[in-house]
């Protein structure tokens, strides 16, 4: 594969994974083989995770209201939501989302389910709360805080004062607000866990990959989305694999049984360096 379609490839698949090592050889041109430790892959509940290792993933999962332009980080681009507003006052976001988005299950995604998501993350109050309870957010006042105006309008009220673009810069930043397929994950609930016993091993998102099978500490797979609101994925299937040693990737990078080696050693990075196929 050229490396320029195959950083576009990997740019795509995985944004947020931190690959330290390419190569260009063995692995199916349409898959994404990817190397790394997952012993601290434990959930892919968007509420509960923790670690680079699963953001990469939930983030290619679900969708969020909007995200950060990987070229320049600073600037906040639409996603989910097409447009969005703020009051004179800075305490009222008014996001105003796409009409044409449907979650793998094929459910179409609404107002309800971005609200929804919103709340459930401040009622289970697990890590990826944290942030929005800075922003004076609780699961005591979510509730009245988040409301759907309509099928496609989002009103957001701050309970207290903040700057307004932070807040939009923290809903593209964080990946925590991947909006959920609130009918799926409700027929999973059990004893009002909000579906997170199941989401820590599903998913119901709406993302340019579907998760396909994981296998914990094993290989975890995600297959293309043939009906993503945007354009096609590069890649039909990203392929995570489980590996503890660096050498053991190293080894597996230098075959071409992978493409991508995550975190691996700094000796071993520099050894592969020597390998102009590599980069």
């Amino acid at each position: 594969m050229k490396k320029n379609s195959l950083t576009r490839a990997c740019l795509l698949a995985l944004s947020l994974m931190m690959g330290s090592g390419a190569a260009y050889a063995k692995t199916p041109p349409d898959q994404l083989i990817i190397g790394m430790n997952m012993n601290n892959l434990l959930t892919l509940d968007p509420a509960a995770m923790t670690g680079n290792e699963v953001v990469g993933i939930v983030v290619n999962l679900y969708d969020s209201l909007v995200e950060l332009d990987p070229n320049t980080l600073t600037n906040v681009k639409p996603a989910l939501a097409k447009s969005w507003d703020i009051s004179p006052d800075g305490k009222t976001l008014t996001f105003h989302l796409r009409d044409n988005v449907t979650f793998h299950s094929g459910n179409p995604l609404t107002a309800e389910d971005v609200v929804w998501s919103m709340r459930r993350l401040l009622h289970l109050n697990l890590a990826q709360a944290s942030v929005w309870k800075s922003y004076g957010f609780s699961k005591k006042n979510i509730d009245q805080q988040i409301k759907a105006l309509d099928d496609y309008t989002v009103q957001l009220t701050l309970p207290k004062a903040n700057d307004p673009q932070l807040v939009i810069y923290s809903l593209g930043a964080l990946g925590n607000l991947g909006v959920l397929d609130r009918k799926t994950v409700l027929g999973h609930e059990v004893n009002n866990d909000w579906g997170n016993r199941w989401l820590t091993t599903n998913e119901a998102g709406s993302g340019p990959f579907m998760l396909e099978t994981w296998q914990a500490k094993d290989v975890l797979r995600m297959q293309r989305n043939p009906h993503y609101w945007r354009e096609e994925p590069k890649m039909n299937r990203v392929v995570l694999r489980h590996f503890q040693e660096s050498q053991t990737l190293r080894l597996m990078v230098e075959k071409g049984d992978l493409d991508i080696a995550s975190n691996m050693a700094v000796a071993d990075i520099n050894a592969l360096r020597k390998d102009p196929q590599l980069t």
